[in-house]
């Protein structure tokens, strides 16, 4: 497999997007996850904020890096989504857990990134980067494309925007049905 190597603090580092639902830890080795097209993408709809990430490892420890991104143009088209509607954040190493270890034999308590914080955090192996876009409730349906510059690398970003919006949240409605138990005896 050929590893996308590219330079983090003058260190070989590997850069690859794994799904956002599945969770990254510190501590095991990822090394040759690096992917060598690496493309974030993201899935969303008008009026809606929606997420991706790419995650930084490096085999020896090093001080995280901003991360920059491009305004998201429209491929074919002439819409744009403006860099001011893309978030980069960075998740923090703040959670446990236990049964990471049937993943990671032999590794025991790993700690979960879990938490995202608006700058890079200190010294580590893994840095995974979330971006979020807020899509214009405007926004033409389409693929939009621009980059992330994260350690010394431009990762392409993909965003598919489905052609419906989300209502405003003031007029989300949620729905609950509730049977009583009639054992219960109330």
């Amino acid at each position: 497999m050929l590893l996308a190597v590219a330079s983090h603090a003058g260190r070989a580092a590997e850069v690859w997007s794994p799904n956002p639902l599945v969770s990254v830890f510190e501590g095991p080795d990822y090394s040759g996850s690096g992917d060598p097209e690496c493309v974030l993408r993201i899935v969303g709809t008008r009026n809606g904020a929606f997420s991706g990430q790419v995650v930084v490892f490096s085999k020896e420890p090093v001080k995280g890096r901003k991360a920059g991104v491009s305004d998201l143009r429209l491929k074919g088209g002439d819409g744009v989504i403006p860099v001011s509607a893309v978030r980069v954040s960075y998740a923090l190493p703040t959670g446990w857990e236990k049964t990471a270890g049937k993943r990671f034999p032999g590794i025991r308590n790993l700690k979960r990134f879990d938490a995202l914080w608006p700058e890079p955090r200190g010294e580590g192996r893994t840095h995974p980067v979330w971006v979020t876009v807020s899509v214009p409730k405007d926004a033409k349906p389409g693929t939009y494309e621009g980059n992330l510059s994260v350690a010394g690398r431009e990762v392409p970003v993909r965003l598919t925007v489905c052609g419906w919006a989300l209502p405003e949240p003031g007029e989300f409605v949620t729905h609950v049905g509730m049977i009583q138990s009639p054992e219960a005896g109330v």
